[in-house]
C-alpha cells in the first residue's frame, strides 16, 4: 500500500483546469467538510459534481458508512 512511504498523503483539495489557458486554480477545503479522499468515484449532474465513496486514512474509515459529497461546479463549494 502507499501509506509505507513517509511521503503518501491522500489530499482533500479539488484542482480546476480551464481549457482556455487560464491559469488552473486549487480550491482547499477544512477536513470537517471535505476529508481526505481517495478511492473514489465522481457523477456530474447539472451544475454538480458528485464524490461517491472514500477510503481514506485508516483512523478515519467507516466502513458502515459511505461518503457522498457534492461540489457546487459554479463556485466550488462543497456539501
Amino acid at each position: 500500500e502507499d501509506a509505507i512511504s513517509p511521503l503518501f498523503c491522500i489530499f482533500n483539495d479539488v484542482l480546476v483546469e480551464y481549457p482556455n489557458g487560464r491559469a488552473p486554480e486549487l480550491f482547499t477545503y477544512p477536513r470537517e467538510t471535505f476529508p481526505p479522499t481517495d478511492y473514489h468515484a465522481s457523477v456530474h449532474a447539472d451544475h454538480f459534481l458528485f464524490l461517491i465513496g472514500n477510503v481514506g486514512y485508516p483512523e478515519d474509515r467507516t466502513p458502515e458508512r459511505v461518503q457522498v459529497l457534492r461540489l457546487n461546479l459554479s463556485n466550488y463549494s462543497m456539501a
